[in-house]
């Protein structure tokens, strides 16, 4: 079984509706279907437009709200990254059938080369940079956090819904479980700010060793920056290589965020827990998509792939730690 398309428009009704919005003659409509939303690349003679697609929750236009704010900051400090097409009535989105409905501008580049890196180097400058930019364009920050407890909580919550499934779904839950329970959580000191929340290699756009696009703010939410940090080490490649980054490469991004956003102590010493919760949480939720939603049938390739990695988080934290101390 395959991601679900959520968009509630067939391709006809897409390009009338865009029209009627948008004021906007489309000519070519290209699919693309994800786990949490529908991206329709949209072509006119001149332009192509990205429309997004989510599901209406209780906190999405919130979520989009920032999404613009941070664009806009990001882009005032000559960071890429698309902006969002006002439509009729000065409306930035739009709800059809509980679906939310926003139009950005195309951004251009190549992916990310594997085994490169200069632009491992360059990835993790970019994110230092950002969040520089995001401790002061916060934007509105109510909402949810998410600290150490709060993403323990909500892993644990989805373990439950593993655990239902009586195979593999609940032999990952106690796997992952015991790692989690020799872990010291961290004491949570450093003050939460706006932080991209998935930056990986998928929603990066490059030109040579530059970075030409930053993509996909959708996951933006209030939370410790190491977050963004240790979770671009241990997932930055997934699902465009079949292997993790290698300990060397960690560290070419880690390095490249540390000289232009230096982590204080706390974070350095509490990198390998950090790291370690990060690979969890992303196992998490691959086996949430493999044991309880049962869709996209390579996530089971890509669990067998990065299990190995929670032995050796110890050992990769204190190398990483090293790298940077030394």
């Amino acid at each position: 079984m395959a991601y679900k398309n959520i968009l509630p428009l067939n391709e006809y009704e897409l390009i009338e509706w865009v029209a009627e919005s948008y004021g906007l003659v489309v000519d070519g409509v290209d699919l693309r279907v994800g786990y949490m939303s529908t991206v329709a690349i949209l072509s006119t003679s001149t332009q192509r437009f990205v429309l997004k697609c989510v599901v209406q929750k209780e906190d999405t236009q919130l979520a989009l709200s920032r999404q613009i704010t941070l664009a806009t900051g990001l882009r005032n400090h000559f960071m890429p990254v698309a902006d969002c097409v006002m439509g009729k009535g000065r409306q930035y989105f739009f709800e059809i059938d509980k679906k939310i409905l926003s139009l950005w501008t195309f951004l251009v580049g190549s992916g990310f080369e594997i085994g490169n890196q200069k632009q491992l180097q360059v990835a993790g400058a970019t994110l230092g940079k950002m969040h520089r930019v995001f401790a002061h364009e916060q934007g509105d920050k109510s909402g949810t956090t998410w600290g150490w407890s709060d993403r323990v909580a909500q892993m644990t919550h989805s373990w439950q819904a593993m655990a239902t499934d009586n195979g593999q779904g609940k032999a990952l839950v106690a796997n992952l479980s015991k790692y989690l329970d020799k872990w010291v959580s961290p004491s949570e000191k450093e003050p939460q700010i706006m932080i991209h929340n998935d930056f990986r290699a998928q929603n990066l756009l490059f030109h040579g060793n530059e970075i030409s696009g930053i993509l996909d703010l959708d996951a933006v939410c209030i939370s410790p920056r190491v977050w963004d940090v240790v979770y671009a080490l241990a997932f930055f490649q997934a699902v465009i290589a079949d292997r993790p980054l290698q300990v060397n490469e960690m560290a070419a991004l880690l390095k490249g965020y540390h000289d232009h956003n230096p982590l204080d102590t706390n974070d350095l010493a509490d990198l390998p827990q950090w790291l370690g919760l990060a690979l969890l949480k992303g196992l998490t939720l691959w086996g949430q998509i493999c044991y309880v939603d049962k869709v996209q049938p390579n996530v089971q390739k890509w669990l067998d792939g990065y299990l190995p990695l929670l032995e050796q988080v110890e050992v990769i934290g204190g190398v990483l730690q090293d790298g940077l101390i030394g």
